[in-house]
């Protein structure tokens, strides 16, 4: 039986220097399906696929966020796809916002 090896990815890239907003943001559109994060060390940050509990966890922030938002009428949802440049120099995801 022949066995395929996967190469493993490695979880954080580092390039130098760190990549501009701009820079960040086409890397994460010309890589649609890896979600990527920035810490702000610059660090790239791969993260994977969430599991089901995590995904019916964030389903469930985000229902709330929206009935919240529908009774007050007031801002936007955003689920975990949605990424935010910070004022530190990252960009991060959230579960929901």
């Amino acid at each position: 039986m022949n066995t395929l090896e996967i190469p493993k990815l490695p979880s954080r890239l580092i390039l130098e220097p760190p990549l501009t907003d701009e820079e960040f943001e086409q890397m994460t559109m010309a890589n649609e399906l890896v979600k990527l994060e920035r810490t702000k060390e610059g660090k790239i940050v791969v993260n994977p696929p969430t599991g089901l509990d995590s995904s019916s966890g964030n389903t469930e922030i985000t229902r709330q966020l929206s009935n919240w938002r529908r009774q007050h009428r007031k801002g936007k949802v955003f689920d975990s796809n949605a990424g935010f440049f910070l004022s530190d120099g990252s960009s991060l995801s959230p579960d929901g916002a």
